[in-house]
């Protein structure tokens, strides 16, 4: 038996159950999905047991996060060949999620002004080039980041998200003016900073976040930021935590 196959399954009999559902694990996902990173080259450590029915409904949606976190790294130079694949790929499977250009000034006056960009709003608004996100999109933004929370929480924590917890998530631009207060806030907070790495291979500061967890009260925390293009953050709790069930989705809704 090679090494690889040794270390599968010694992975296996690490970890026999499903990070998401908790049933029996025949596959490994990666979270963030590797399209998410450039070349496809991701952290070591975030390989997770999971069922073949858990990850494989994650690829679609994982596949247009991707394409928005390639589309919004303000650090590419050029349309790289895995962002034209990834596009193309959206554009076959999933063409509603695509975003549509905001044209009237009015709606681009609005879009500016959710962003915190009021200083920009008495300029021509001809000068700017806005983008609206579809709700679908919406949607797998908020399906990915509650997958991460699992993901995380399953890595720092120890165990499988109960079913009965509930998860709050958000996420916005990196570049947005209103990213910085939560960074700062997590940076005041959450006293555990993760700057995920490859050996021998330099992947930079693609996925960096700060956590902070709570076994008695199930209570999770984490705040992060992917590919330098979107922030991140997620928060869960258990059922018994009173005042705040109207606040995020119970995780057993992700899993019927």
């Amino acid at each position: 038996m090679g090494r690889s196959k040794q270390r599968k399954e010694q992975f296996k009999r690490e970890h026999p159950n499903c990070y998401f559902c908790g049933h029996a694990a025949d596959t490994v996902d990666h979270v963030p999905s590797r399209e998410c990173f450039k070349y496809k080259v991701g952290p070591e450590g975030y390989d997770f047991p999971a069922c073949a029915k858990c990850n494989n409904s994650a690829g679609r949606l994982e596949q247009s996060v991707a394409l928005y976190l390639h589309m919004t790294d303000l650090s590419a130079k050029t349309l790289s060949p895995q962002y034209i694949k990834l596009l193309k790929g959206v554009r076959n499977n999933n063409i509603d999620n695509l975003p549509t250009k905001v044209a009237r000034p009015g709606q681009m006056r609005r879009a500016l002004r959710s962003l915190g960009l009021q200083e920009f709003i008495g300029k021509e608004v001809a000068d700017f080039e806005l983008v609206k996100i579809p709700k679908t999109q919406h949607e797998d933004f908020e399906k990915f980041t509650r997958r991460l929370m699992c993901a995380l929480y399953y890595k720092h924590m120890g165990t499988i998200l109960p079913a009965e917890n509930y998860i709050h998530t958000m996420y916005t631009s990196a570049a947005n003016q209103r990213a910085m207060p939560l960074i700062e806030y997590a940076a005041r907070n959450l006293p555990n900073v993760v700057k995920t790495s490859r050996k021998n291979t330099d992947i930079g500061d693609q996925f960096v976040y700060f956590w902070r967890g709570n076994p008695d009260s199930n209570l999770f925390i984490f705040v992060g930021t992917i590919a330098n293009a979107i922030l991140f953050a997620g928060t869960t709790w258990g059922a018994g935590t009173k005042n705040y069930t109207d606040r995020g989705t119970q995780h057993s809704v992700d899993l019927q």
